[in-house]
């Protein structure tokens, strides 16, 4: 899926950067279950347009997706209604930093966003006695990451041994602190720059980027793992 870094090395500028966009916080590798969703939807990119999950998806949701995923497959991460009132703040091109084993495992671009319970349980079916997830979003890139934790506590502001037990979701200053602090630029970014062309509506059969690289080898993020395994 990853047609575009998400991050640019120190050799690259792009001018004038948006540092509007919110930064996610999202605990990813903490437990058995969601290691499991991890595999599941992060690793891999998941069809939406010819299987069980087009049944449930609005008209209006299977067309951002679309749009925004031409070749019919896209990474998907979501939360549980709990956040339901930060989560209606975000918005295509908020920058999503997804953690666990006390660091920042990868770096993710928010692409189509929207609620669809159904959806999500499709995704990530809830063990018994569990919350289903509620809001969905899928991501336009996703590269692999390795920021300890204390680095992220400090660019937010937060004490170093901080140790991000749940989901945040980053506004104003702090956004910026870390967009700014880890040298990130979306493709969203890019596209508003005239960088980056967006999507092509009609896009000739997909290639596959292995799971976890870059499109671009000459830009990295930390990146961390090997052929895909995610370096723990």
């Amino acid at each position: 899926m990853c047609a575009a870094d998400l991050t640019q090395s120190t050799a690259d500028s792009v001018p004038n950067p948006d540092l509007s966009a919110r930064v996610l916080v999202c605990p990813a590798y903490g437990s058995a279950e969601s290691r499991r969703h991890w595999r599941d939807t992060l690793e891999r990119e998941v069809p939406f347009s010819e299987t069980t999950l087009r049944r449930c998806l609005s008209p209006l949701q299977h067309e951002r997706l679309s749009r925004l995923h031409p070749s019919g497959a896209a990474r998907f991460w979501g939360a549980t209604a709990t956040h339901d009132k930060a989560m209606s703040k975000v918005r295509t091109g908020d920058v999503a930093l997804f953690t666990g084993s006390k660091k920042v495992l990868a770096v993710g671009e928010v692409g189509a966003i929207f609620v669809n319970s159904v959806v999500a349980d499709v995704l990530w079916p809830p063990a018994p006695g569990g919350k289903s997830w509620h809001t969905v979003y899928s991501l336009r890139e996703f590269v692999r990451a390795e920021v300890p934790y204390e680095e992220l506590a400090e660019l937010i502001g937060y004490a170093r041994n901080y140790g991000f037990p749940g989901q945040l979701v980053l506004e104003g200053d702090r956004a910026r602190a870390v967009i700014e602090g880890l040298g990130i630029t979306t493709r969203t970014e890019l596209e508003r720059l005239g960088v980056e062309e967006p999507p092509a509506r009609d896009p000739l059969p997909a290639q596959r980027t292995p799971p976890g690289t870059a499109a671009h080898p000459d830009r990295h993020f930390r990146a961390g793992g090997v052929d895909g395994a995610l370096q723990a």
